[in-house]
């Protein structure tokens, strides 16, 4: 009887696993992977190619080192922060040089009037500037300018036509001069400096080459000045710089008043119909961000309310209405709907002393979470004074990184020292429980945690999605690496399937949703802001995509079974180019005596599947082997050699094409006789 060929189905499902031997993986979590890079879960099914990043501005933020803060506004609207260095100050200066002087022709004779019509202008006439000529007599100013071609004289006089008039610097002050050899940009509100320009002077408007100064001032001609932003000065190199960008060139909104101050964490309410947003960076009193009116503004110790203990505040989040400060071993609450006065008492005073420095404040089921990196306690509301009361949660765990906390599917993550943990409630009222739910790639995660120190974290909302990112200052972008948790199910690690990413280098990120759409964006020390979930590449490099399923018996590990045939079942958004590859008996473990499959390339460039696809930069219409309104290929089968007793799928990609989902697939072989 001839032996017949069987199918073995292999739906791409269950994540990232590393905490299984291969052969049990391949056995217990058929679908599963032991490499997926730069895909992610699909919550629609299979595993599907992320979506890349670019730069938000083509201009770098001035400063040097990381960025130290971020808060995304809207999709249009962020707010950065770095230390101001010599070149960051330098991009808010501007120089030119005093250019107070013109000539131009009489443009029909005059007698005995002010009034003067001239043509053949060189240079810029102004109010105040001395005129000369061969028939002028006596010390003559101009007095009016209409236009620059008609004028009035401080005296009359008769003049022929065609007489060369020559306009010198004004004898008096004035506010308004002329500019040359113009270097940077000069904006209203810059300071002034120069030779005869006295302190205080500001520019009071621009345009053209005509400034015009706060001050009346006399200048003589090719004087240079200085125009130096305000509040961005040489004095403030080493402190933190706040900008505005809208996705062109940043504007300065804020120095921090302390150099010394470190990674930058924030908080956002509404308490009286302005949304603001709270920085505080360890050092400084606390910044305040007002998205309404676009304005910033520093605490200080003369601000009402506010306590001294606020300078130097560490971690910050908002509870029941109020503002939650941290620092060092220390908890402060403000007043309710105010980041100032607690209620009942004047300023912000201490609340707890929580016994160990708080590495995170956290907002979960109407209680104040405070973690340290060897418990984690809540803070309660009461009714009777000091209206506050610490709760123990456990003594067991911590976190070890405030960057990696964030409300994630209706729990909170954090990183643990063993992990990423979720913050369950149980049944019981009041309780928590304890859910690591890095467990499953336990080997990634643990070598995840062995890198670094230092971490950011971001939600994806809708694709219901954790991302945390290793930072390593040394490493290149191309290495850096990241983790992402993907909640199929709306309680327990067990709902949430993993994969990594390699090529992404946070160390701030940030995420909110902006009208129907959500903007993700995150920055590192080359100073630019990226954009995530934007393009098909890594700002225009290639993404390297990897899934590789664990070894597979099929049936029974001992008996031997020949490969015949692969279908695969994708579905692209655009061009595919795929590399597949079978993987006998755990890539051979060193024994020659087994042929290893030769790659295999799949996806819409080959089998004449030519699509012309609207908007894809290598889509010509009418071009050689493009079929306009053709559909693309998603099913394809490729014929297949070798023998084998386990098997594993890998299959790869490395371009900027558009993201791709692998769906699941068949695999057919004839099972051998028992040797």
């Amino acid at each position: 009887m001839p032996t017949q060929w069987t199918t073995f189905p292999v739906e791409f499902k269950g994540g990232l696993i590393s905490n299984q031997s291969p052969l049990q993986q391949g056995i217990n979590s058929i679908g599963s992977t032991t490499i997926l890079q730069n895909m992610e879960p699909d919550r629609q099914g299979g595993y599907t190619k992320i979506k890349g990043y670019q730069k938000f501005s083509a201009t770098e933020i001035p400063g040097t080192g990381n960025v130290q803060g971020l808060k995304v506004v809207s999709s249009g609207r962020t707010v950065v922060a770095r230390k101001i260095d010599s070149s960051a100050v330098a991009a808010y200066q501007a120089t030119a040089e005093i250019n107070n002087t013109a000539t131009a022709s009489v443009n029909g004779a005059t007698s005995s009037t002010t009034a003067v019509v001239v043509d053949g202008n060189s240079g810029t006439i102004v109010v105040g500037m001395t005129v000369a000529s061969d028939s002028m007599v006596g010390t003559i100013t101009v007095a009016t300018v209409t236009d620059q071609n008609n004028i009035v004289l401080s005296a009359a006089q008769s003049l022929p036509d065609n007489e060369v008039l020559t306009f010198g610097p004004p004898d008096a002050v004035t506010t308004t001069h002329i500019l040359d050899s113009i270097s940077g940009t000069i904006a209203a509100g810059m300071d002034v400096t120069g030779t005869g320009v006295p302190s205080g002077v500001t520019v009071a408007s621009f345009s053209g080459s005509t400034v015009t100064l706060s001050q009346a001032v006399t200048l003589s001609d090719n004087v240079a000045l200085t125009f130096q932003k305000v509040g961005l000065q040489t004095a403030d190199i080493n402190k933190t710089g706040y900008y505005f960008g809208t996705g062109t060139a940043w504007t300065h909104m804020a120095t921090s008043p302390l150099t010394g101050g470190g990674k930058i964490r924030k908080a956002t309410f509404n308490f009286d119909g302005d949304d603001k947003t709270i920085f505080v960076d360890g050092t400084n009193y606390p910044a305040v961000y007002n998205s309404s009116g676009n304005t910033m503004s520093f605490m200080s110790s003369s601000t009402p309310n506010i306590s001294t203990d606020l300078e130097g505040a560490e971690l910050i989040t908002v509870f029941d209405n109020s503002v939650v400060y941290s620092k060092n071993n220390n908890i402060y609450v403000s007043g309710q709907f105010t980041e100032a006065n607690i209620t009942g008492g004047g300023a912000v005073n201490i609340v707890a002393n929580v016994g160990n420095t708080v590495t995170g404040l956290a907002v979960f089921r109407e209680k104040l979470i405070i973690f340290t990196e060897d418990k984690i306690q809540s803070l309660v509301r009461t009714d009777a004074s000091p209206f506050f009361k610490i709760e123990p949660v456990t003594d067991k765990i911590g976190c070890i990184s405030s960057d990696s906390i964030q409300e994630f599917g209706g729990d909170v993550m954090y990183l643990a020292p063993d992990g990423l943990r979720l913050l369950s409630a149980t049944d019981r009222i009041g309780d928590f429980a304890l859910d690591v739910t890095s467990d499953r790639i336990f080997k990634d995660a643990d070598d995840f945690l062995r890198s670094t120190p230092n971490y950011c974290s971001i939600i994806i909302r809708e694709k219901a999605q954790y991302r945390i990112f290793a930072y390593v200052g040394s490493q290149s972008t191309d290495t850096s690496e990241g983790l992402i948790a993907t909640k199929f199910i709306p309680q327990g690690g067990s709902g949430v399937e993993w994969s990594t990413t390699k090529g992404i280098k946070a160390f701030v990120a940030d995420s909110i949703y902006s009208g129907t759409s959500e903007a993700v964006m995150f920055a590192n020390e080359d100073g630019f802001l990226y954009e995530m979930e934007q393009t098909n590449g890594f700002d225009g490099s290639n993404i390297e995509t990897i899934m590789e399923t664990p070894y597979m018996p099929i049936t029974d590990p001992e008996v031997r079974k020949t490969a015949y045939k692969l279908t695969l079942y994708t579905d692209p958004t655009g061009q595919m180019d795929l590399k597949f590859r079978l993987l006998f008996d755990f890539d051979s473990g060193g024994d020659t005596s087994i042929i290893q499959p030769e790659e295999i390339d799949i996806g819409s460039t080959t089998g004449g599947s030519g699509v012309f696809i609207f908007g894809q930069p290598n889509a010509v219409y009418g071009g050689t082997g493009v079929i306009y309104g053709s559909k693309l290929k998603r099913v394809y089968n490729e014929n297949l050699i070798g023998s084998f007793h386990t098997v594993a799928m890998r299959i790869t990609s490395n371009s900027t094409n558009p993201p791709f989902t692998l769906d699941s697939a068949i695999l057919q072989y004839r099972q051998n006789d028992r040797q």
